[in-house]
């Protein structure tokens, strides 16, 4: 069902007998190679994290900033800064 739509969109006619490999090939051609979500999402916190930190602003200030209390018994919550320093 996937293909049946992208062949439309790519406007190839069931009559011209075209390949799965063709038609991939036609898609990487029109639109690109296929980059992962989480590559995205990944390169668009680390933009944020430098925009934020070049900035004076309360962004910064939250994120630099460190809360007097220890944190919690057991195992701990993955906080933003962690999941940028990974």
């Amino acid at each position: 069902m996937g293909n049946v739509l992208t062949v439309t969109l790519l406007g190839i006619s069931y009559k011209d007998h075209t390949t799965n490999e063709e038609v991939s090939r036609r898609i990487i051609n029109a639109i690109g190679p296929h980059v992962d979500l989480l590559t995205i999402v990944r390169q668009q916190k680390l933009k944020w994290y430098g925009h934020a930190t070049r900035s004076s602003g309360l962004a910064k200030t939250i994120m630099q900033g460190t809360v007097n209390e220890g944190r919690r018994r057991g195992r701990q919550k993955k906080r933003w800064d962690d999941n940028i320093r990974e």
